[in-house]
């Protein structure tokens, strides 16, 4: 059994103490190291690489691997229900040696894209002999886990440009900040994802409120955020500002904004965004100096809360990997090295892993039935969105209750002639709560739902290999089945009740 230390609760206390670091002015943390999960090391200590999780399986792709130099190699892992990892298996390779892409994959449902990065001639080219690149390597993942083909987006900028930061949401891809020929700079990309999933259609938007590289971006619902990072090419530039802008449905950016910042600022961490937290793994603080503390803060109303601080057992320290298991909440740590040197033994393969858990207010929770009812009628006069607390009880929980069990769906849809609709959410994933309360409890959800059997489907809980069929990695989703269990159509673009209409209406 795992440790249970590495739970990493919301409601962590945190103590700074200052005093003894004063000419330094870093942080130290709780008393004693929080302690990460450790789960099945690499088959090769690898740095700068790109990391993945989609479904119940870890992908570490490209980068430098120990001894041997650049790398076009693809690895993954499953993911045990213990979150241990079990054997790693190779993959379908890059076409190309790339690098320096920790901060630039991004995971959207069921594909995978590495975004710019460095290219390498030979496994052997010299770091100051790397080409910079500015398209996008992506592919998607099939229901075995295996990789469909590798496949090229167009060129998003004329002057390519490293150590950038991405984010991404249903519909977008965006490109911000990086260095470049001509010096750091503040500029931002979009584009489009087409029908097939490729990005398209590459434009500027909202530049950011100053230059960053080497820093942090993530789109939680409508808002992207940006923190961390460095100014200038001085280690001593570092960037003390959170930012946020909204994000609008046609990808561009609103005006920039300041949030918490962090009181300890980072660079060259491994940054993410998920499940309303904004975090930092491990990387410099001011002056180059190196660390392997998680810092992290929650979202409240898209505002950043205070941030949080832990001192850790976390091995790397720079160009490690992060895959984020959103359904379970759980950080996957790979790779990556001790300090700049890159003689062999630096480059680690360790991975770790921790999980932020979600305050009881924002889990959903529900009971589905295990035997059919007869819904509540729905009321006509009556079709505002209500947000009172879910129940199993059809009269107190909205015209769906919590829904049937799904295999008790199945043989009532058999029995009744109609379709099966699934929603697919876990409790650990915030906009799943957002969506229930707000969509699909209401009345007018009700009636759009009405010609189906309404099912409800706990992934944290119930057989993932059935989200691994339909190839939904993505929640919430909703799925219309046949009684048999065959997908009809799904959606996992869902925040509003005009998603579910486009989904479900005529």
């Amino acid at each position: 059994m795992y440790c249970r230390r590495f739970v990493l609760f919301w409601v962590v206390s945190v103590i700074l103490i200052v005093g003894a670091n004063a000419q330094q002015r870093l942080p130290t943390a709780t008393p004693r190291p929080f302690s990460l999960l450790k789960c099945t090391p690499l088959p090769v200590g690898t740095q700068m690489h790109g990391c993945a999780v989609v479904g119940q399986r870890v992908y570490v792709m490209g980068g430098n691997a120990d001894n041997r130099g650049w790398t076009m190699e693809v690895y993954s892992a499953p993911i045990l229900p213990n979150f241990y990892l079990g054997a790693w298996r190779r993959e379908r390779p890059l076409p190309e040696y790339r690098s320096y892409i920790s901060q630039s994959v991004e995971v959207v449902n069921d594909r995978i894209y590495i975004v710019g990065g460095s290219v390498a001639d030979t496994s052997a080219t010299r770091d100051q002999d790397l080409k910079h690149v500015d398209d996008v390597l992506w592919t998607r993942v099939r229901s075995d886990g295996t990789l469909d083909e590798w496949r090229r987006s167009d060129r998003f900028t004329a002057s390519p440009t490293s150590l950038i930061a991405t984010c991404s949401n249903d519909k977008h891809l965006f490109v911000l900040g990086g260095s470049s020929d001509a010096g750091i700079t503040a500029n931002t990309y979009v584009c489009d994802f087409d029908e097939n999933g490729a990005p398209v259609r590459w434009r500027p938007t909202t530049p950011l409120p100053t230059p960053l590289w080497f820093h942090g971006a993530a789109i939680l619902d409508d808002t992207v955020y940006v923190w961390g990072g460095l100014t200038d090419k001085s280690p001593e530039s570092i960037n003390p500002k959170t930012y946020s802008a909204t994000v609008f449905d046609d990808g561009t950016l609103g005006i920039w904004r300041e949030e918490t910042p962090m009181p300890y600022p980072t660079y060259s961490s491994t940054f993410c965004g998920f499940n309303d937290y904004i975090v930092a793994v491990g990387g410099r603080y001011k002056g180059a100096i190196y660390t392997n503390a998680i810092w992290f803060a929650r979202l409240d109303d898209k505002r950043v809360g205070q941030w949080q601080v832990l001192t850790t057992d976390l091995e790397a320290r720079v160009y490690h990997g992060l895959g984020l298991d959103k359904a379970h909440g759980v950080v996957y740590v790979t790779g990556g090295r001790v300090r700049d040197k890159q003689n062999s033994g630096w480059i680690i393969p360790t991975v770790q892993a921790f999980q932020i858990t979600q305050p009881k207010s924002k889990r959903l929770e529900l009971t589905p039935l295990t035997q059919a009812a007869t819904p509540r009628p729905v009321s006509p006069e009556r079709t505002e969105t209500r947000a009172a607390t879910p129940s199993s009880s059809p009269q107190t929980a909205g015209a769906l209750g919590d829904g049937l069990r799904l295999d008790v769906a199945r043989q009532t849809a058999k029995a009744s002639g109609k379709q099966v609709l699934v929603f697919f959410y876990s409790p650990e994933v915030p906009g799943c709560k957002r969506f229930w309360e707000g969509v699909v409890r209401t009345n007018e959800f009700a009636t759009l739902a009405s010609p189906y059997v309404f099912a409800t489907y706990d992934v944290t809980k119930e057989d993932p290999q059935l989200c691994a069929r339909y190839g939904i990695f993505k929640f919430p989703a909703l799925a219309v089945t046949t009684p048999d269990g065959e997908l009809v159509k799904m959606s996992f673009s869902l925040r509003t009740l005009e998603d579910a209409k486009k989904l479900l209406g005529p």
